[in-house]
Formats: structure tokens, sequence, C-alpha cells
């Protein structure tokens, strides 16, 4: 299941059915369905489309030895939208590059405070994107205002980069506030089920 706490938190602790709450709370799951779907095809078509820019040009580097100089700029920019997507992705499933000992070990046996130590973890970097959101967006402003052209490849607008990355913040706030709502709705079933220390 793409998100395990929906049913259960948007059906039994916010919306009764028939309310109004209960439509909204449809409409942010096939919201986040949508998004999930759009997100890993995105994800899928970059990594296979990364791999065969970067074989095809190591192979034109060293057999084919066509001049083609914009082959690597291309791929960087490419490369670069792509691993901002994936950063989408990571943030979603709530999985990163840390380092998690100190959670496994100090919450080994205490499901509760690992899930609130997660869910303070995620309110610090919720904060943290929206402060950083503010430059973001005045970069994704002048970048649609004056586009900026690559070095080697003329013809290709760069400043798309910069409104990708405001979209990505914007995407991982979201995922974060989802994930959010689901760990406040699991630290509340662990309570209600005695299970909490």
């Amino acid at each position: 299941m793409l998100f395990p706490c929906a049913p259960q938190f948007f059906k039994k602790h916010w919306a009764r059915e028939g309310t109004i709450l209960s439509h909204l709370s449809r409409s942010v799951q096939t919201f986040f369905k949508i998004v999930t779907v759009l997100e890993n095809i995105i994800c899928t078509i970059g990594l296979f489309l990364i791999t065969f820019m970067t074989f095809f040009a190591v192979l034109n580097r060293y057999w084919l030895r066509f001049e083609i100089l914009w082959l690597n700029d291309l791929s960087l920019f490419v490369f670069i939208f792509f691993m901002l997507c994936a950063i989408i992705l990571t943030t979603r499933e709530g999985q990163h590059t840390g380092v998690d000992v100190f959670v496994k070990s100090f919450f080994a046996d205490r499901p509760l405070g690992r899930i609130g130590f997660n869910a303070f973890l995620k309110l610090v970097s919720i904060g943290t994107i929206i402060v950083f959101m503010i430059p973001a967006w005045s970069f994704a402003l002048r970048a649609a205002k004056y586009p900026q052209y690559a070095t080697l490849v003329r013809w290709f607008n760069t400043s798309w980069l910069m409104q990708s990355l405001f979209l990505c913040m914007v995407l991982c706030l979201l995922h974060l506030v989802y994930n959010l709502v689901c760990d406040m709705a699991e630290i509340k079933r662990l309570k209600n089920a005695g299970e909490g220390r």
C-alpha cells in the first residue's frame, strides 16, 4: 500500500463518512496517489535516461569519437533534475542518507519514543524547508524572468533547474506534512492500544 496510514487516519481519526471532511480526506488521498504515481514514473524514466546518456557519452568518447561537445553538459543538467526528483521520492518514503544508529539503539524497544523522535525530526525538517523556500521562491521568479543558457549547450535554457528546485521543496514539504500526520495517527493508535513507551 502506498500510504499505510491513510485508511486508519483519514477514516477513523479525522472524518466520519458523509461529512465535508470525509470528502476532503478522499481528495487528499487521491492527490497523493496521483503524485506518487507521477513521481515513480518520472524517477524511472530519469534512471533509464541518465544511464543511457552516460553510457552513450562514454561510448562516444572512447570509441565513436563524434564531436558532440554538449552531450556531457546536457547529461549533467538532466541528472540534476532527476536528482531533485529522487529527493522528493526519498522524502515521500521516509528514507534518507542519514545515520540512524542513535534512533535504533536508544529506541530499540520503545516504538512510541521512536515515532515521536521521528515526528520531531520531521517538524525540524518542515521548518528548515520553509526557511529555505523563501530564497528558492525568489530564485525561481528570477529564473522565470531572466533565462540563463548553458555554456556548451547554447540552446538549452537552464533556468528551469531553479524552478524545479522550488517545486522539489514544495513537494518535499507536502510529503513531510503528510508523513507527520501519519506519525501522529500512529502515536495515537499506540497510546490507545496501551503499547506506548
